[in-house]
């Protein structure tokens, strides 16, 4: 088990799908993962851990497992309650993902005037999150009373458990369920890939191989492959429309001495806008397709 290489994901809950499909996609085996909570690779020396959420970051800072698939706002309370426990708090963070997006927000009921945070001062909030929102409440100079819930924080107010609630906003639906507005986002969150500081150099090599198709995936995720047929003599103005950081490339048409066939990677985001103005330019044949992996 030692020389094994451990990653903890999720065993449930909302990073557990994007964490198992991500490490599929940077091509680990582990077969089947129904009632399994050790998945055990078939072509590399690595374990996967499906672990309770708020236990990754403890063992990720123990030293016990070596990478984790963690949200943000897990990984920050953790290390704000081990400052103050005086115990290791260190982490490397390898990169943040694309999944997983939430922020940290206090929320209070609809029916109260809001203006600014003063409205804080004196104020009791149900948190889950409370190193977080003691931290926000001590940088901005607001007292506040602390009520620690470990779910359903969205019913203190409706309980008289609390003024205020403090709790991870995604689409807003629970609060606006629960009559309560947003006013104040204390800390914004996303999945992310943490190491601990004890890995070994033979892990050290693992994780150097997984990194650059953790990237590869994620580039892939918000680009797209183009292929179009273009006039040469706009060829500058059609380059210039790509918007990819590489220079295109550029092949020969087979029927028409005219034209040539261009091939690029480019961002998605504005690639609706991109098309009609490649066809405003005399381009056609343009086809766009979805990539799986990048590898710089």
């Amino acid at each position: 088990m030692e020389q094994r290489l451990k990653i903890a994901i999720q065993k449930k809950g909302r990073l557990f799908d994007s964490s198992i499909n991500l490490l599929k996609k940077s091509g680990l085996n582990f077969g089947s993962i129904k009632d399994k909570l050790i998945l055990k690779c078939e072509n590399a020396p690595i374990d996967i851990l499906l672990l309770r959420n708020n236990d990754i970051a403890d063992l990720l800072m123990d030293g016990v497992i070596d990478l984790g698939i963690i949200g943000l706002n897990e990984l920050r309370e953790c290390e704000l309650r081990r400052r103050k426990e005086k115990k290791p708090n260190k982490f490397k963070l390898l990169r943040k993902l694309n999944f997983g997006h939430c922020r940290l927000s206090i929320a209070i009921p609809k029916d109260k005037d809001f203006e600014d945070t003063t409205i804080l001062n004196n104020s009791r909030i149900a948190t889950s999150y409370p190193f977080i929102l003691e931290d926000f409440a001590l940088k901005n100079n607001i007292k506040i009373n602390t009520t620690y819930l470990n779910g359903s924080v969205e019913l203190a107010p409706k309980a008289k458990l609390s003024d205020y609630i403090c709790d991870l906003v995604s689409t807003g639906m629970t609060l606006e369920q629960n009559d309560l507005k947003e006013v104040v986002e204390i800390f914004s969150s996303t999945a992310a890939l943490v190491q601990s500081n004890t890995s070994n150099q033979q892990h050290e090599l693992l994780i150097e191989m997984l990194i650059p198709r953790v990237n590869g995936i994620i580039k892939a995720s918000y680009t797209k492959y183009i292929m179009l047929h273009a006039p040469k003599n706009n060829l500058n103005e059609i380059i210039n429309l790509l918007p990819g950081k590489d220079y295109p490339t550029i092949l020969p048409h087979g029927s028409d001495k005219n034209k040539i066939i261009i091939h690029s990677v480019c961002n998605e985001q504005i690639f609706w806008e991109t098309m009609e103005n490649l066809r405003e330019l005399g381009a056609n044949s343009i086809l766009v397709v979805p990539i799986e992996k990048i590898l710089e």
